[in-house]
């Protein structure tokens, strides 16, 4: 048994792409998503997938704390058995379920990426995976990263609370912090690689990337300013405690 926990935060034109994929590859799905977000518990809806909604990404003026919706998921799925955190814009092959057999409780497993920059929802990438592999570029993976992290509740590296961050103000920085629990020699990955819908690496302070059919954002400015201030430095990463 595997329970999958899926952010989506006005990701849900995404989601309405990979969700209906996702759900008959994976065993068990919980997507977490903000209470203003009605489009993506919709999504969710219409898939037969539970929805948890929270305001933890937006707790003590964080932009997005990603860690804090995820740690609160683990309470709502159970903290035993094998987990997986997944990113809303990823596509899962059904291969994933041959693998399993090689799984070790005591490392943290990963999956190489790779990326459809450029999509529309009938894209042919979006339902081949033999063409997803061909065509699509792979991204030179540091580790597991938050976009597929597995592992498994009684790892005994996860024998203290909170198991993942929850202080880092936006969605960078704890899947990385993460990942860390792990010595470099208890990272595996798994022989396949996913599908990445979108570029990287943007949206870590909320939605800049355009909707699926050119839609900006309408928080997608002020969103990006406040992301470059992090990354600049003139913005502290953590939450004030």
């Amino acid at each position: 048994m595997i329970k999958t926990i899926i952010v989506c935060v006005d990701y849900y034109d995404i989601l309405a792409l990979t969700l209906p994929h996702n759900k008959n590859v994976l065993d068990s799905i919980l997507v977490v998503s903000a209470p203003q977000d009605f489009k993506t518990l919709d999504v969710c809806e219409k898939n037969g997938i539970e929805c948890y909604q929270t305001d933890a990404f937006y707790r003590k003026g964080a932009a997005f704390n990603k860690g804090l919706a995820i740690e609160e998921a683990f309470d709502v799925v159970g903290r035993d058995n094998w987990i997986l955190i997944l990113d809303a814009d990823i596509i899962v092959p059904r291969e994933f379920a041959t693998c399993q057999d090689m799984l070790d409780p005591t490392f943290i497993h990963g999956s190489r990426r790779r990326v459809l920059s450029k999509f529309a929802s009938d894209s042919p990438e979006i339902s081949n995976h033999a063409l997803w592999v061909d065509s699509c570029p792979a991204i030179a993976e540091n580790g597991p990263y938050g976009y597929f992290q597995l592992f498994h509740g009684s790892d005994p590296v996860l024998q203290r609370r909170p198991w993942y961050p929850i202080d880092w103000g936006y969605a960078a920085g704890c899947d990385d912090e993460f990942m860390g629990l792990w010595s470099k020699k208890n990272i595996m990955w798994l022989p396949f690689y996913v599908l990445h819908l979108g570029d990287s690496c943007q949206n870590w302070c909320g939605r800049v990337t355009p909707f699926v059919g050119g839609k900006v954002p309408a928080l997608a400015a002020k969103r990006l300013d406040v992301l470059n201030k992090f990354n600049s430095g003139k913005l502290h990463r953590k939450v004030k405690k």
